[in-house]
């Protein structure tokens, strides 16, 4: 009985949790649900993080969805899941032989798992990843859009003669040392704490989800006017006119914004502590830049300018110092600008379509048409040209 018990702990000590260990790399799961989430086939434990779990698909070899995660919402205090030799099979457990065999001769009766305090995280607004966009395989996969966590997972034992095995009984009986933990508070015997045991897969598939959509207007305000009109592409602007940037994305995407004059010198405008707005923008939020009433004052250096912004689905390394060389003058010159490898290798925007905005959302003038940049597939760059007389 013994050498069986340890038997019985060693498998769920292997299917349940990692216990306090870290999480396997096998990735094959059992298809049986759980208050309709499909069992891992090892329990995660809490040493897994959820960006390895959430937006993957079900191998959890390829990251397919991007998303914020979401907050833990309580499923119900408590599962209970009892094995026995009639719905083993049902209950789609592999079972080593010997163990199946000795639940098959009734030599053990039933062991019982409780998980503790059950909640569900969710990715919210899934989205294909950067990953995803740019390969048509994963493009056809579907991700995991929620996982289920537990606080603990408790068990006991019922021995033939009806005899319910569990808690201290359990560690100190069988021997079975650092493989199981007692809880003092519950007198139970568990095998995992925080552990992620079960997911539920994005409904859509990927290539389904709604787009990334990005827009963004340049406003300009000519000196002694009070009414801004739209900026484009090879306007003429004047020294003492002001310039400002609206954006909004319902995604949280990572913007960066540089200027080069007519004299070709190059200057960063954001990232920047200074800003009444920071990376990533937040979601479905207008966002004005700079953020007081004028915004940018033309200055007397003229000539044809260029305004470029980069938008990128994640924080980009290579941006950031690049944007820190300029603010701290060891890129000034286009010349040395233009030979960054982020500048010359992150592509230009195609299509740009033109969408009227609804009523009071931009700046003085809610008749503007808005630049909409739609189904993001990559990191772009987009520039306008204006011409500073």
């Amino acid at each position: 009985m013994k050498r069986l018990m340890i038997l019985i702990l060693f498998f769920f000590t292997i299917y349940c949790s990692g216990a306090q260990r870290a999480a396997s790399n096998e990735h094959s799961v059992y298809k049986t649900p759980i208050k309709g989430f499909t069992q891992f086939d090892i329990y995660k434990s809490s040493e897994t993080e959820l960006e390895t779990l959430l937006g993957y698909d079900e191998s959890l070899g390829y990251k397919v969805c991007d998303g914020k995660i979401g907050g833990e919402e309580k499923v119900e205090n408590q599962i209970e899941i009892t094995l026995n030799s009639e719905n083993e099979n049902k209950l789609g457990v592999s079972l080593p032989s010997v163990f199946k065999a000795e639940l098959e001769n009734k030599n053990i009766s039933a062991i019982n798992l409780k998980l503790i305090n059950p909640a569900e995280i969710r990715l919210l607004n899934p989205r294909p990843s950067y990953e995803a966009f740019n390969n048509k395989d994963m493009m056809q996969k579907e991700c995991i859009g929620s996982v289920l966590r537990v606080d603990r997972i408790d068990m006991d034992i019922v021995t033939k003669e009806g005899i319910k095995v569990s808690g201290e009984a359990v560690v100190k009986k069988y021997e079975v040392g650092g493989d199981v933990s007692f809880s003092n508070d519950s007198n139970s015997a568990y095998f995992a704490k925080n552990a992620y045991i079960g997911y539920k897969k994005v409904t859509d598939r990927i290539d389904n989800l709604a787009p990334i959509v990005f827009d963004y207007q340049i406003l300009h305000l000519e000196k002694g006017s009070k009414k801004w009109k739209l900026l484009q592409d090879k306007d003429t602007i004047q020294s003492g006119d002001y310039i400002k940037i609206r954006m909004k994305s319902n995604y949280p995407v990572y913007v960066y914004l540089l200027n080069i004059d007519g004299q070709n010198n190059v200057f960063a405008l954001h990232p920047d502590p200074k800003n009444n707005f920071k990376n990533p923008l937040i979601e479905n939020k207008w966002v004005e830049f700079p953020g007081d009433t004028k915004g940018f004052e033309v200055d007397n250096t003229k000539g044809l300018e260029e305004l470029q912004f980069y938008v990128f689905r994640s924080d980009s390394k290579s941006l950031n110092d690049l944007v820190e060389k300029v603010q701290l003058g060891k890129i000034k010159a286009r010349s040395e600008y233009d030979k960054q490898e982020v500048v010359h290798k992150t592509k230009g925007i195609g299509k740009v379509a033109q969408t009227k905005v609804s009523s009071g959302t931009t700046a003085g003038n809610t008749d503007l048409p808005i630049n909409e940049i739609r189904g993001l597939a990559s990191d772009y760059k987009q520039s306008i040209i204006y011409n500073h007389q």
